[in-house]
C-alpha cells in the first residue's frame, strides 16, 4: 500500500508538474501571438498609409497639362496634390519637362526627377564608338540618341572641367537646381558617392542657363516613358 501511495504521490505531483509547464506555454504562445498581432497591424497601417500618400498624394508620370486637371479634381475633393514625379534630365527638358517646373510651383507640388542621368548617357562614359555592349537594350537607344545630344554632352563636359565636378555630378546639380528632387540610380558604392557629390554646392545661374540652351538644342530627345501624359 506504501508504494502504491508513493506512485500515486509521484504521478500527481507530474500531473501538477506538467499543467504547470502546459500553462506557461500558453502564456508564451499568447505572447507571442499579441506580439505578432500587433506587428501585424502596424505593418498594415504603415502600408495603408503608403498606399494613401501614393494614391492620393503623389502622381508619376502626369505631363503638365494632366497634372492640372488631376490637381483640380483633387481641390474638389479636399485632397492636396503633393507630389509629382516624371523623367526630368537634360535630354528630356526639351520635351515638356522645362513647363512641368511651372506647374509644379503654381501648385504647390514638389517636382521629383526619375532618371536625371537618362539611364548614364550624361556620365560622359558613352560615345558613338563606346556604346553599352551588344546585347543591352540601351545600345540602340544611345547610338540614335548621341549624334544629337553632341553638343549637349560637350557643354556638360566644358561646364564639369570648370567646376572640378564629374558630368554625372554636375547634370544632378543641375537638375537640383530647377527646384526637383532627383532620384539618381547606382549599382556600386562608386556611384553612389559620385551621385552624393552632386550636393552641397550650386551651379551659377550662367552655367544653367548655358545648359538650359545647349538642352533646347537638342535634336532628338530621350524617348518619354510609355505611361508618360501630355
Amino acid at each position: 500500500m506504501t508504494d502504491l501511495f508513493r506512485v500515486l504521490l509521484l504521478c500527481c505531483s507530474r500531473i501538477h508538474r506538467s499543467r504547470r509547464i502546459l500553462l506557461t506555454c500558453r502564456v508564451f504562445l499568447l505572447f507571442l501571438f499579441s506580439c505578432f498581432s500587433f506587428c501585424l497591424l502596424i505593418s498594415f497601417f504603415f502600408s495603408f498609409g503608403f498606399f494613401l500618400f501614393f494614391v492620393f498624394f503623389k502622381k508619376s508620370n502626369y505631363g503638365p497639362i494632366m497634372l492640372q486637371k488631376v490637381s483640380k479634381r483633387f481641390e474638389e475633393r479636399g485632397t492636396p496634390l503633393a507630389i509629382a514625379q516624371i523623367q526630368y534630365s537634360l535630354l528630356t527638358y526639351k520635351d515638356g519637362a522645362k513647363d512641368m517646373n511651372e506647374v509644379c510651383s503654381n501648385l504647390n507640388c514638389r517636382l521629383i526627377s526619375y532618371s536625371p542621368l537618362c539611364l548614364g548617357l550624361l556620365t560622359g562614359k558613352y560615345t558613338i564608338d563606346n556604346l553599352p555592349k551588344p546585347g543591352n537594350p540601351r545600345r540602340q537607344l544611345f547610338k540614335e540618341l548621341l549624334p544629337g545630344a553632341q553638343g549637349l554632352l560637350n557643354t556638360l563636359q566644358v561646364v564639369s572641367k570648370e567646376y572640378g565636378k564629374s558630368q554625372t555630378q554636375v547634370a544632378i546639380n543641375w537638375a537640383i537646381c530647377k527646384g526637383t528632387v532627383p532620384i539618381p540610380g547606382a549599382r556600386t558604392i562608386e556611384q553612389a558617392k559620385e551621385n552624393l557629390g552632386s550636393t552641397g554646392w550650386s551651379l551659377r545661374s550662367d552655367a544653367i542657363e548655358e545648359l538650359d540652351r545647349a538642352a533646347l538644342q537638342v535634336s532628338k530627345p530621350m524617348i518619354q516613358n510609355i505611361f508618360q501624359t501630355k
